[in-house]
């Protein structure tokens, strides 16, 4: 784990926490937005963008792109959320979130924070324990899309979130990356609400 990760990690359980929010539980994010009074947009953006926040004053407000899946919005949510809470010094910002790319340490730290927030180590490991009583083994494609599913998280998401736990290895998750609707049909299983992204 990197010190960004680290951070993030720390900064998601501490804001779990003091939103009253059990570890274990799954977050509504729409929620802990309405709780803390940041206004929401959701709308279909013709764009890459995944979202936006702008803060003048005491006004806080973040913008979904709903032309992304349900995941992603939850994600890109908790990435704007992190930088209305933990980097004052913006005033606004435009994101692609879900890219955990080193190159903007920010933007990164936000990524790490919002998967952290959606999915912490110890909900992804009573969810598994208690869904599939999962000992060290190896996940199937069907229960990393219930796991995603359960947590309302991208599947890109959800699969850095579990090499990230030891779940699945780094080559587990690049075969799980793409064409995962295809992938489940060719293993001869069906994927009810399937969301990539």
């Amino acid at each position: 784990m990197t010190n960004i990760s680290k951070q993030a990690s720390r900064k998601a359980l501490e804001t779990r926490k003091n939103a009253g929010i059990s570890p274990v539980a799954p977050l509504d994010i729409w929620k802990l937005l309405q709780d803390a009074q940041i206004s929401l947009i959701k709308e279909p953006l013709e764009s890459e963008i995944s979202g936006l926040f702008l803060r003048k004053g005491s006004s806080e407000v973040i913008l979904v792109n709903t032309n992304n899946t349900l995941g992603h919005q939850n994600f890109t949510a908790a990435h704007e959320y992190f930088h209305l809470k933990f980097n004052p010094e913006l005033k606004n910002r435009v994101c692609v979130a879900g890219q955990f790319s080193p190159k903007n340490i920010l933007e990164q730290e936000a990524d790490y924070f919002a998967a952290y927030l959606l999915a912490p180590d110890e909900a992804i490991n009573y969810f598994l324990g208690r869904r599939f009583n999962w000992k060290p083994k190896k996940l199937k494609l069907s229960n990393i899309i219930a796991t995603e599913q359960y947590f309302s998280m991208s599947h890109h998401a959800m699969l850095i979130r579990l090499v990230q736990t030891g779940r699945i290895g780094e080559q587990e998750a690049e075969q799980f990356k793409d064409n995962i609707i295809s992938i489940s049909l060719k293993a001869n299983k069906t994927v009810p609400n399937v969301e990539s992204g």
